[in-house]
């Protein structure tokens, strides 16, 4: 007789519970694609995949452990789960390539005037004056150095770049960082990058993190762009800001 119970909750990792019950014949592993199945599953259950809302969770009675489907289990931290002895595990690393790849997407789609010829091209508008931008030389300002934020960093640097970061613990610049520094000295470095990239958690202290004093001190040339958690920029600030142009472009992975 199996001795664990695992429930993965709805999502494409459903199609991995083959091979899930194939690691041990101790575990038993069970799907719950339905929000129905999920109350029903997890009551005896010693491990859930997934984002575990606090509903269900309240009607486990046998857990032990979590494992997050993505970087972020902040939708997790509610009291019941702080204050229990639950393990949470994410997927860090995972997806540090894809990510980092599409923040240079939404980059060089800026700096080459990809949209705007998309555009054009639409309309058979065939012309030259679309200006465009060379990004080696330029100046980007990375605000978190987890993994994410560091493989950004890479990829900025190889494009040429300067790369200031934003970080509360980091003290030593990692590779492709030319220099550090403290939440308090945010705005400054704002002011002297071509590119700001959002890559930070989201928790309380950072939930609007970007806010309309961030876009008075950025560059009237200046890119923002968000790979991280809608909430980090404050969205109202955020169109108050562009449609005042105090900066040129934003690359939104996320929204509010």
């Amino acid at each position: 007789m199996s001795k664990y119970k695992a429930v993965v909750m709805a999502g494409r990792w459903q199609d991995w519970i083959p091979d899930l019950q194939t690691a041990s014949e101790d575990v038993t592993v069970v799907g719950a694609p339905t929000h129905e199945d999920l109350m029903r599953e997890v009551v005896d259950a010693d491990v859930v995949i997934g984002r575990l809302p606090r509903e269900a969770f309240l009607k486990a009675e046998k857990l032990h452990y979590v494992q997050s489907i993505g970087v972020g289990f902040e939708t997790m931290l509610y009291p019941e789960m702080l204050q229990s002895s639950v393990h949470i595990t994410n997927t860090a690393g995972a997806y540090d390539s894809v990510i980092s790849e599409h923040a240079m997407a939404h980059i060089l789609a800026f700096s080459r005037g990809i949209v705007r010829q998309e555009r054009n091209r639409q309309k058979r508008i065939w012309s030259r004056e679309v200006p465009v931008i060379q990004i080696d030389g330029l100046t980007a300002c990375v605000l978190g150095l987890g993994s994410i934020g560091r493989t950004i960093a890479l990829r900025l640097k190889a494009f040429g770049m300067t790369v200031i970061a934003v970080d509360v613990q980091a003290t030593t610049p990692p590779e492709g960082v030319d220099r550090v520094v403290k939440p308090d000295a945010m705005l400054a470095a704002l002011a002297e990058s071509d590119i700001v990239v959002v890559a930070l958690p989201h928790t309380p202290a950072t939930e609007g993190i970007v806010n309309a004093q961030c876009f008075d001190h950025m560059k009237t040339s200046a890119l923002i762009v968000n790979s991280a958690r809608g909430p980090l920029i404050n969205q109202p600030d955020l169109i108050a800001a562009r449609q005042q142009g105090k900066f040129a472009g934003a690359g939104m992975d996320v929204f509010e």
